[in-house]
């Protein structure tokens, strides 16, 4: 009879173990939208103590595209960065959004982020 009952309480923490890593994985509170937002202030965030002003407040700046992948979403950012009078060119990077909401940049390797 212990035997039966361990069974049952290794196969339900088993199953519960399954649906809590779907769940993580697909994690259904990350929206496109939370996703865009966390992205943004991010870049705001990472950008605000730095000298050469990196910015989205051009033309073509803002979010470029938002894909759904494992345990979050990945966000596409496109941005100018530089002086008034230097060649401004846009730049893109990736934001990871995972399922706690934390975000990181895809490419640490300019200055301010």
């Amino acid at each position: 009879m212990k035997k039966r009952k361990l069974l049952y309480i290794t196969t339900g923490g088993t199953l519960a173990l399954l649906i809590s890593l779907f769940v993580t994985i697909w994690c259904p509170w990350i929206n496109e939208d939370v996703a865009q937002a966390k992205a943004i202030s991010h870049f705001h965030k990472s950008w605000e103590n730095s000298a050469d002003g990196c910015y989205m407040d051009c033309e073509d700046c803002g979010v470029i595209s938002v894909r759904k992948i494992s345990f979050g979403q990945l966000v596409t950012l496109q941005y100018q960065c530089g002086w008034e009078g230097d060649v401004i060119s846009l730049k893109t990077n990736d934001v990871f959004i995972n399922f706690l909401g934390k975000s990181k940049f895809e490419d640490e390797s300019e200055p301010g982020l």
